[in-house]
């Protein structure tokens, strides 16, 4: 079952991607958390996997689960305004 860990888990990993998560992007994650009824502490770790390149994604099998991740990814994207590897 896809759930909302495993969304955040995604988001989190396109902000680590160029290796820091910057307060702004942390805020981001923070507000996500509290829709999506995430916890803080589940925050700080998926941050922490994520920049560790840990994490292991599973992906929405439902066409709103699926439009919902693109929107979220998306947005994520646009926190800080690049996308750098």
């Amino acid at each position: 079952m896809y759930n909302n860990e495993d969304f955040l888990r995604l988001v989190t990993a396109v902000l680590a991607s160029d290796g820091h998560v910057s307060g702004k992007e942390r805020r981001f994650l923070v507000s996500l958390a509290g829709q999506w009824q995430v916890s803080l502490e589940a925050v700080d770790a998926l941050v922490v996997q994520a920049l560790a390149g840990k994490e292991v994604f599973k992906l929405p099998v439902t066409l709103k689960g699926q439009k919902d991740l693109i929107t979220a990814l998306a947005d994520a994207v646009a926190v800080d305004g690049e996308i750098a590897p």
